[in-house]
């Protein structure tokens, strides 16, 4: 009975992951109303080499050291 149950749960974890690598390889789509179309490892490219991305990871950084420290602050108040 555990191997049906393991064989579910990892369906279940693997295919939204292989389903969201594969539509990052994709180009346009219904958002943005261009067909969609291959595009390869160029828009992890874009990703990487835009200034933008560099000032998003360290707002993102911030919020998480900001987020977990006032979140185990208030854990430790409670206990």
């Amino acid at each position: 009975m555990v191997l049906p149950a393991l064989a579910l749960t990892g369906l279940v974890a693997l295919y939204p992951l292989v389903r969201g690598f594969l539509t990052s390889l994709q180009a346009g789509g219904p958002i943005t109303g261009v067909p969609e179309h291959y595009a390869g490892l160029k828009n992890y490219r874009d990703v990487l080499t835009d200034p933008e991305t560099k000032s998003a990871a360290m707002h993102t950084l911030t919020y998480l050291v900001i987020a977990v420290g006032l979140e185990l602050a208030a854990g430790l108040a409670i206990a």
